[in-house]
């Protein structure tokens, strides 16, 4: 089943993140905007791109791949670990990352993902190893616990 494209979109991706991130952002104008300023990953060396044109633009294909995958289950994980990656935000990415994973789920009428048994070190590890070395192995596995 291909995802409706009314339920996954850039504007709603955006919206969780401004929901999420509420009140926890020092400048309230970067909620839900497309980051301007320069993040770092902790406890990484990985740099995601800086262009704030290029991350818009890169969401919004991540959001168009995700539409077209057939598999919820897929689909769930490919927006989690590539929204994630791509930091298209100034902070709560990986919130967002996670929560957003459940669009194609709950459109699939599916139960939604909880991480609350997966270990913060198993979990930051998984992370870690799809931001350098762009390898999704240790998080198949998280995704599965």
């Amino acid at each position: 089943m291909i995802m409706l494209k009314y339920g996954i979109t850039v504007p709603v991706v955006r919206n969780i993140q401004s929901l999420l991130m509420q009140g926890l952002l020092d400048n309230p104008d970067s909620i839900g905007a497309i980051r301007k300023t320069v993040v770092n990953t902790a406890n990484s060396v990985y740099m995601p791109t800086q262009i704030p044109t290029l991350l818009e633009e890169m969401l919004g294909i991540i959001v168009e791949k995700t539409c077209h995958i057939k598999n919820s289950v897929e689909a769930a994980f490919f927006l989690w670990l590539n929204v994630a990656y791509l930091q298209p935000f100034e902070d709560g990415n990986k919130r967002t990352s996670r929560l957003c994973a459940n669009l194609p789920l709950m459109l699939s009428n599916c139960a939604p993902l909880s991480f609350l048994d997966v270990e913060r070190q198993d979990y930051a590890l998984s992370i870690l190893g799809v931001y350098e070395r762009l390898d999704a192995t240790m998080a198949a596995v998280v995704g599965r616990l």
